[in-house]
């Protein structure tokens, strides 16, 4: 690809990355009954509990959708996104040729990006004042919008990936900004079982050295990522994907995907109940990813 195409590529397709992209078409939500929202948020997480099923999943987003059709709820809002990236992260991209993903991941940036907005009044202003500019912004928001942040760039990273070299380079400034903002709030990956830690292992793997990626560091944060939540078995399929076949390591990348098959998702549960609620239907899923990783393993090596 020639750098002007490049140039092209980056201007027609960065702009679901941010520049108050959820405005479009959108009234702020105003109005709605306090009792009927929670309401609608305890159905929706009643739902959610049972996401591993599809159809549970798609009660669980309609219902948070009906409470973000009438309020800017910050809550509702991440749950939203978390369940739009799920959906697309975990079963959207099984679907045919898999393009379907990226309409969920373009709603999970959307939503995220709504719940910065709407719950930082700093994040707001900021964004008035730099036209709309994620990267310029991110950089005000405390801790109580990181998972927000989080979401967004988990959407935004996956997106930008399936899309292709040309998108990761375009939003590359967006994905660091955020990133570096929640690795300030999370310095040692507390949220999300190692969440920060493991988006960075993956970022330096996947970008090219010319544009911040960086195989040692990707390992150092791979490690720490392991060593912060052992028992997410979604480091280690990013790690075998990513670092394993750019260092083009082979046995590594058989032994991790073969790690996360033999995995226990049930019997881990079990024993940790809080987290297996957070994590165990997630985990379940990363075992289909492993399966169809290695058996594409002839044409990666």
């Amino acid at each position: 690809m020639s750098r002007f195409a490049i140039v092209l590529a980056f201007s027609s397709l960065t702009a679901c990355s941010g520049g108050h992209a959820f405005l479009q078409g959108h009234s702020e939500a105003k109005g709605g009954d306090a009792e009927a929202l929670e309401a609608g948020i305890t159905a929706g997480d009643a739902h959610w509990v049972n996401r591993l099923d599809r159809a549970e999943l798609e009660k669980s987003i309609a219902a948070y959708e009906e409470v973000t059709a009438k309020s800017e709820h910050v809550a509702a809002l991440t749950k939203l996104a978390r369940a739009y990236y799920f959906m697309g992260d975990s079963f959207a991209r099984f679907d045919a040729d898999g393009s379907a993903m990226f309409s969920w991941f373009e709603k999970g940036m959307k939503t995220a990006e709504r719940a910065l907005y709407y719950g930082s009044e700093a994040f707001k202003a900021k964004m008035k004042e730099t036209d709309g500019s994620i990267e310029k912004s991110i950089a005000v928001i405390g801790k109580k919008s990181l998972p927000a942040a989080y979401w967004f760039a988990s959407a935004l990273g996956k997106w930008a990936k399936g899309k292709g070299f040309a998108v990761i380079l375009g939003n590359k400034g967006t994905i660091e900004a955020v990133m570096q903002r929640c690795e300030t709030l999370d310095p040692t990956g507390e949220f999300y079982h190692g969440g920060v830690l493991r988006y960075w292992a993956a970022f330096y793997s996947i970008a090219p050295g010319f544009a911040g990626g960086d195989l040692v560091k990707a390992r150092s944060y791979f490690d720490k990522a392991i060593a912060k939540a052992p028992y997410n078995m979604a480091t280690k399929v990013l790690w075998a994907e990513n670092l394993s076949v750019k260092e083009d390591k082979q046995d590594e990348f058989n032994t991790l995907l073969k790690e996360v098959l033999d995995f226990d998702v049930t019997a881990w549960t079990a024993d940790n109940p809080e987290a297996g609620a957070d994590l165990g239907p997630e985990l379940v899923r990363e075992k289909e990813k492993a399966r169809r990783i290695l058996a594409k393993a002839a044409d990666l090596f």
